[in-house]
């Protein structure tokens, strides 16, 4: 408790001399920008929300005319959330259709190049999880099918890429999430068992992954609600039975 009221102290004052430095005016270009953004996280928990939003308006336009986009896309992003706990969900989903566009410009210039293509899936996804938010299944299912699309072909170059098979099980799991809502269970069943299929390889090799053991219980979770819900109790209890399993592995992991 200590070492952490510590480090909460220890990012206050940097925030508070980088405002300093704000104030007087010693920072210009790409530093403001990124003195901008660092203070805008360091002060996200205990400052208005408000301010943090024109924070991080003040690093974008920044980065916008410093034509440094990687840089814009991490500012809108953390903008869209920052707007999303204001319950400003229009705002932050233009700024969530802002990264997204943006990434495009991006992997157009490099086809070739993965780490762009993930990012417009990541993109997708979230653009998914705002407009669920609004209620907007329909839309949210078409946004995130399209994000999978993305990841199927990212896993057909690198078969053995680890990383990417989670995330593709990840985003089989959110199809299934907003089947469900939209009272598609037997659709929903299927998209989560794409899903299980994947986290189950994934939990065997590497048993000790505590993120990879616990999207798998999570999965098991949703799969036994879809079960339970179409009446299939046996099963349903089977799936939530593995969920606490492997909760109960995780404890052991991290105590």
């Amino acid at each position: 408790e200590l070492q952490r009221e510590w480090r909460v102290e220890a990012l206050q004052a940097l925030a508070g001399m980088l405002d300093e430095h704000l104030a007087a005016n010693r920072l210009t270009g790409r530093t403001l920008g990124f003195a901008l953004g660092v203070i805008a996280s360091i002060e996200t928990n205990y400052r208005p929300l408000r301010h943090i939003e024109n924070r991080l308006k003040q690093a974008l336009a920044v980065f916008l005319k410093s034509d440094d986009t990687l840089s814009a896309c991490r500012v809108l992003y953390q903008l869209s959330e920052v707007q999303r706990r204001q319950g400003n969900s229009a705002a932050a989903l233009r700024a969530a259709k802002a990264v997204l566009t943006l990434r495009r410009k991006m992997a157009s210039r490099d086809p070739s190049d993965t780490d762009f293509k993930d990012d417009l899936a990541d993109s997708l996804e979230h653009i998914a999880v705002l407009q669920a938010d609004e209620r907007r299944y329909a839309a949210a299912l078409h946004s995130v099918q399209r994000a999978l699309a993305i990841r199927k072909k990212l896993l057909s170059r690198e078969p053995r890429n680890r990383h990417f098979q989670h995330l593709l099980s990840e985003t089989h799991r959110m199809i299934g999430q907003f089947q469900f809502r939209q009272n598609q269970p037997a659709a929903a069943r299927r998209s989560y068992k794409l899903a299980l299929a994947i986290g189950k390889k994934l939990a065997l090799y590497a048993p000790k992954n505590i993120h990879w053991q616990r999207s798998l219980s999570i999965i098991y979770a949703m799969l036994g609600d879809v079960l339970a819900n179409q009446g299939q109790l046996a099963d349903a209890s089977r799936s939530l039975k593995a969920t606490l399993r492997i909760q109960k592995k995780l404890a052991s992991l991290d105590p």
